[in-house]
C-alpha cells in the first residue's frame, strides 16, 4: 500500500459517492418538478462534482458541529452557498455561459444563489453528518484496502477523461453560441436593411399613385370644366370658403377653375391659419 493512499483512496470515494448521491437528488428533484428525467449536471456521466468537494468540505470542517444541529445548519448554509456561488462564477468566467440562474427566486444573490436552495443546503448538511456519513464511513471501512485503492483509481482515471471531455464539449457549446449570436446580429441587420428598404418602396409607390391620382383627376375636372365653370362664382363670392375634408382638391379645383386670385389668397389664409 502507497503510504498515505489509504485515507486519500477513502476520501475519493467518498467524492464519487456523494457526487452521485447529488446526481440523485438532481435528477429526481427534475423529474418531480417537470415530469421529465434529464441527466442533470455539467459532467457526461452520473456524478455533480459540486456535492462531492461539498460533501467533503462538510464533513471534514462541520462534523465538531454534528452535536449542534443548529450551528451545523447555520455552517451548512453559509459554506455550501460560498461554494454554490464560487462555482458558479467559475464556470461563467471561462465559458462566458450562466449554468443556472436564480434571478427568478427571491432573495437571490446575482442569480448564482438563492435562500430556498441554501436552506436546502443546511437540510441536506445536517442530514449528511448525522446520519449519511456515519454509515458511509463504516462500510468503506470496512473494505480491504487494496480494493478502495483499484476503485479509487479507478475512478480517478474516469473522472479526469469525463472531465476533459465535458470541459470540451462545453467550449465547443460556448462557441456555438457565439456563432449563433453573430448570426442573430448579422441576421437583425439585414431585417432592418430590408424594412428600411421597403418603406422607401412603400413611400415611392405611393408617392406615384399620389401623383398619377392627381394627374387623373385634373384630367377629369378639365374634361367637365365646362360644367364646373359654374362653381367659379361660389368661390369668387366666399373667398374663404374651405374643404377640409377634401384634401388635394381644393388646389386641383381652384387652379383649374381659373380662381388664381381666390387660391393665392386662401393659400394666404391658410398659411396665416397653420402660424397661429
Amino acid at each position: 500500500m502507497i503510504p498515505g493512499m489509504e485515507i486519500t483512496a477513502e476520501l475519493i470515494i467518498f467524492f464519487m459517492f456523494y457526487a452521485f448521491c447529488g446526481w440523485i437528488i438532481e435528477c429526481a428533484y427534475v423529474r418531480f418538478m417537470d415530469g421529465e428525467w434529464v441527466n442533470r449536471g455539467f459532467l457526461h456521466g452520473p456524478f455533480v462534482p459540486l456535492y462531492g468537494s461539498g460533501s467533503i468540505i462538510v464533513i471534514l470542517a462541520l462534523e465538531p458541529f454534528s452535536s449542534n444541529p443548529a450551528a451545523l445548519f447555520i455552517s451548512s448554509f453559509l459554506f455550501m452557498s460560498a461554494l454554490e456561488y464560487f462555482v458558479g462564477w467559475g464556470l461563467e468566467a471561462v465559458f462566458n455561459t450562466k449554468w443556472w440562474d436564480y434571478s427568478n427566486r427571491a432573495f437571490n444573490l446575482k442569480g448564482r444563489i438563492c435562500l430556498q436552495y441554501s436552506l436546502y443546503w443546511g437540510a441536506l448538511g445536517i442530514v449528511l453528518v448525522d446520519w449519511v456519513h456515519p454509515a458511509a464511513e463504516i462500510f468503506v471501512s470496512s473494505m480491504p484496502e487494496q480494493t478502495k485503492e483499484l476503485i479509487a483509481i479507478l475512478f480517478l482515471m474516469y473522472f479526469f477523461a469525463d472531465v476533459i471531455a465535458s470541459v470540451k464539449h462545453a467550449l465547443n457549446f460556448e462557441a456555438y453560441i457565439r456563432e449563433l449570436v453573430v448570426l442573430g446580429q448579422e441576421l437583425r441587420k439585414e431585417w432592418d436593411m430590408a424594412m428600411r428598404e421597403l418603406d422607401l418602396a412603400r413611400q415611392d409607390a405611393q408617392d406615384e399613385f399620389r401623383q398619377a391620382f392627381k394627374r387623373k383627376f385634373s384630367e377629369g375636372l378639365r374634361q367637365t370644366k365646362a360644367t364646373a365653370h359654374d362653381f367659379s362664382r361660389l368661390i369668387n363670392s366666399f373667398p374663404s370658403m374651405d374643404f377640409p375634408k377634401a384634401g388635394q382638391l381644393r388646389d386641383n379645383l381652384f387652379e383649374i377653375l381659373g380662381a388664381e386670385s381666390r387660391l393665392k389668397h386662401w393659400k394666404n389664409r391658410n398659411k396665416f391659419k397653420k402660424s397661429s
